[in-house]
């Protein structure tokens, strides 16, 4: 089931997409009681693992496999999420936090699920998850193909329409 390696595993399009990491960030978001305006800062935070991406970009770093660094890893987010936890207690805040923190650690599974991640680094780059992508095909990030015939492309849709079904409930609870 899960596997400690490099090796791709056939019929794995690529890795999760940004669109998908907004659409798991926006199921999130509408499980909760939040106002409309914590959508958007929910699908950020869902977001947030990838913006090394950008970062390096910049900088002008070439091309690394960024799911083997700080920014998808244990070391990397367990204890910003302590910390925004514990910042956030007992405020009105605090449920918008809990929802924040849920999306960027459910970006984390969801690349587990999807390529693997280095949870163990800086102690081990090797990946650990349930699906290798194949080294062959490139991760374009928004204009990576996520195509229904492939299980990637199934599961995106998927929490897609659980993200519309719950928006279309809170609307409904709103009035």
């Amino acid at each position: 089931m899960w596997q400690r390696s490099a090796a791709a595993t056939p019929g794995t399009p690529a890795a999760m997409r940004p669109q998908a990491h907004i659409a798991a960030s926006l199921v999130i978001w509408g499980c909760g009681n939040g106002r409309l305006a914590e959508a958007p800062v929910c699908a950020l935070c869902g977001n947030l693992p990838d913006f090394d991406r950008n970062v390096a970009k910049a900088l002008g770093v070439q091309r690394r496999d960024h799911h083997r660094w700080v920014s998808h890893s244990l070391v990397g987010w367990l204890p910003p999420s302590v910390l925004a936890l514990r910042a956030a207690r007992g405020t009105r805040h605090a449920p918008a936090v809990r929802r924040g923190v849920a999306a960027v650690w459910l970006h984390l599974l969801c690349d587990t699920y999807a390529d693997g991640l280095a949870w163990l680094w800086p102690l081990d780059k090797e990946k650990i998850g349930l699906f290798m992508r194949n080294p062959e095909l490139k991760d374009a990030g928004w204009k990576t193909p996520a195509p229904l015939s492939s299980h990637l492309g199934r599961v995106e849709a998927g929490l897609w329409a659980a993200a519309a079904v719950l928006a279309l409930r809170r609307v409904a609870q709103a009035r």
